[in-house]
This record gives C-alpha cells, sequence and structure tokens, in this order.
C-alpha cells in the first residue's frame, strides 16, 4: 500500500474481489444491469457530480433523518466508501493492536461495514463476534455477516 501498487491494481481492475462483491450487490440488491470495473469509476464520477448539486435537508425528526438517508441520491455515498476500501483495505490499523481475542465488536452506523469488512479479510484469528447496526438505505440484508 505504501507503494501506491493496490491503487494501480484496483483501478486497472487487475485486483477486483471488491468489485465483484460490489456488482453482486448492484445486479441483486439494486436490481440495476451488471456493470465492467470501468463503468464502476463512470459512474463513481457521475454520481459525485449529482453529490454536488443537493438541496439542504431537514434534520427535524427521526423520519425525516431516515429519509433523508434513504434519498437515492445519496448512492455516491456508496461508490465513495467502496473505492476507499477497495484501495485502502485495512482501516483503522492501529486499532487491531488493541482488539483481543473473542472481543464482542458494534459497528453502528457502518453503512459498508469497513471494519467488519476489513477484520473478516485479514483479522478474523482474532475470533470476534460483531454486531452491525445502521439505518437501511437500500434493501440490502446483512445475513452474510450472522
Amino acid at each position: 500500500m505504501k507503494t501506491k501498487l493496490q491503487n494501480f491494481l484496483v483501478i486497472n481492475g487487475i485486483k477486483k474481489e471488491w468489485f465483484n462483491d460490489f456488482n453482486s450487490y448492484w445486479i441483486n440488491v439494486i436490481n440495476s444491469r451488471p456493470l465492467q470495473v470501468l463503468d464502476f469509476f463512470l459512474l463513481l464520477h457521475d454520481y459525485r457530480k449529482r453529490q454536488q448539486y443537493t438541496e439542504s435537508l431537514s434534520w427535524t425528526d427521526s423520519n425525516q433523518h431516515v429519509i433523508n438517508w434513504q434519498n437515492p441520491n445519496q448512492i455516491y455515498a456508496i461508490f465513495h466508501n467502496i473505492r476507499k476500501l477497495a484501495i485502502s483495505p485495512i482501516v483503522g490499523y492501529k486499532l487491531w493492536s488493541l482488539v483481543g481475542k473473542n472481543s464482542n465488536i458494534l459497528e453502528y452506523g457502518c453503512s459498508c461495514a469497513p471494519y467488519y469488512n476489513c477484520y473478516n479479510k485479514f483479522f478474523s484469528y482474532l475470533n470476534c463476534n460483531w454486531i452491525l447496526a445502521d439505518i437501511p438505505n437500500f434493501p440490502f440484508h446483512y445475513s452474510k455477516f450472522h
């Protein structure tokens, strides 16, 4: 990661486990057409442009809060987080030295569950118990995590 080789491998589709996971989500959950790696980055750019032209959101009550997060215009956040995790898959590197074996961990507001994702790929030998909690944005099911 220090040499930025990970960035090169991800952007050029050489390393694409992250993309296969996203494409499965994109096809099976959002019900969109299959993508290629280049399509992902073009859509990321397009959704980023749309994100710049949003109106002020009202946060007056809890129902409005959920409605704001479920707004389809917020899909850029998914693309941004997926790219970020693909390029830098080890999240909170210093944190993992503080996590003991068989720990109980709650990841709240996890969206793409960046810490669980990192744990699952690199630190599963710690044998931790996870609870993932978030406001549902899209009809995504966390059955994979139970």
